[in-house]
């Protein structure tokens, strides 16, 4: 087996690293002069294990010592105040879009445009109250959505806004989406849904799910 080398010591690295990892019947192979025996086992012995730790040409992975005081590092670490938890808030958060006065641009890197008016259309699925047992109600979804809907608008958006649909209702808004004559005007379009699931999943109020690769199509 002839190997590509660079430097007098590239090779022998090369070997002792084999050797630490355990790999030692490769270690052999390359350099039938390596000193590294195995027992009848095939397994290096512990004296031998330590003399390859004192050469070895890799880092060992830095454990937390136990013995080190948490509470004296956390202490040096500024204090964090956590945000509010509101677990049923109802009040719409107050959003604000700052506009650009220039569009960006870029001599190495490819853009969308993004200089039409309105910038394209957007269809928001909020699903917050469900019919299906499996599926708990999503308390302060409509806050959510109302935000998502300001945002969009703020952005340049037609907003189209549906709230608990089933799957068969989901699947007709999607469609009709797809086929809005607005399209044409529009640099971009946006699909947002709210709601239940799992990857690749989401769940309409009737616990039934629509795959998102689906939309995607």
């Amino acid at each position: 087996l002839k190997l590509q080398t660079r430097g007098p010591a590239a090779f022998k690295s090369f070997v002792s690293s084999l050797q630490e990892t355990g790999n030692f019947k490769a270690a052999r192979i390359l350099d039938p002069q390596s000193n590294t025996q195995n027992n009848q086992n095939g397994n290096i012995t512990s004296s031998q294990a330590g003399q390859s730790r004192e050469s070895k040409v890799w880092n060992e992975p830095l454990y937390r010592d136990e013995s080190l005081n948490l509470n004296e590092i956390n202490s040096n670490l500024p204090t964090y105040t956590p945000p509010p938890i509101m677990l049923d808030s109802t009040i719409p958060i107050d959003v604000r879009v700052l506009k650009a006065t220039t569009f960006a641009s870029s001599k190495t890197h490819e853009l969308y445009k993004m200089k039409s008016k309105p910038r394209g259309q957007a269809l928001i699925i909020d699903n917050e109250d469900f019919t299906h047992p499996h599926f708990p109600k999503r308390t302060g979804s409509a806050v959510d959505a109302n935000n998502m809907d300001l945002l969009l608008e703020g952005l340049g958006f037609k907003v189209m806004l549906r709230r608990n649909l089933n799957i068969q209702e989901m699947r007709k808004e999607i469609i009709q989406f797809a086929n809005h004559s607005g399209h044409a005007k529009g640099d971009m379009a946006v699909i947002c849904m709210m709601s239940h699931g799992q990857h690749g999943l989401i769940a309409a109020v009737d616990g039934k799910e629509l795959e998102t690769e689906w939309v995607l199509r």
